[in-house]
């Protein structure tokens, strides 16, 4: 059985771009939504990783619940890289259920990586990953902020597990690197 940390952010916050960083050769590190989107494509309920967020509520579950089955196989220390919620027009979804968390059954922790709401449009304005973004209004992207510290928050007074933020400021990221880094072996030890 894995030991777990569950790393969330808000899209554009630099969330995958710090796991990379940390996880290289002492940590594995598992992308939910790359593993869905592989899945979805090879049921061909979609061709890209962003239709993935517009399939049903039950493709959505069945996809997870492949993804979460396959995760709780793995060993070691894993980090999980998932959002804290998915947004659609105003409706949020979660990234990882309760219910899912509970089968991976050794989540020892939840790291979220947020940013500032100007440098989210930013970073998102000028993303060169092969992604599609909405164009979301800042009340949009405040209101997806507020969802996301509180889902995280309530799931980890839930599971009893601890709480880290990490505010990852433009032109930090050396510093927003360590601060994970040491938070990681906090969780690991």
């Amino acid at each position: 059985m894995p030991d777990i940390v569950i790393v969330a952010g808000t899209p554009g916050a630099g969330k995958t771009t710090i796991v990379d960083a940390v996880a290289k050769g002492k940590y594995k590190s598992i992308n939910i939504g790359d593993l869905m989107t592989e899945i979805a494509i090879r049921k061909k309920y979609c061709k890209t990783r962003d239709e993935v967020r517009y399939l049903s509520n039950e493709e959505t579950v069945e996809l997870r619940n492949h993804a979460i089955k396959h995760i709780a196989k793995m060993k070691g220390e894993l980090i999980i890289d998932t959002h804290a919620t998915v947004q659609q027009h105003w409706r949020f979804v979660p990234g990882i259920p309760i219910s899912d968390l509970k089968l991976l059954r050794n989540v020892r922790g939840i790291i979220y990586i947020d940013v500032d709401i100007d440098t989210l449009i930013k970073r998102r304005k000028h993303d060169n990953w092969e992604r599609t973004r909405e164009d979301e209004d800042r009340s949009l992207i405040a209101t997806q902020r507020t969802v996301n510290i509180s889902v995280l928050a309530f799931t980890a007074a839930y599971l009893n597990i601890p709480l880290y933020i990490i505010d990852n400021k433009e032109g930090q990221f050396a510093e927003s690197r360590k601060l994970f880094a040491a938070h990681l072996k906090d969780v690991f030890q």
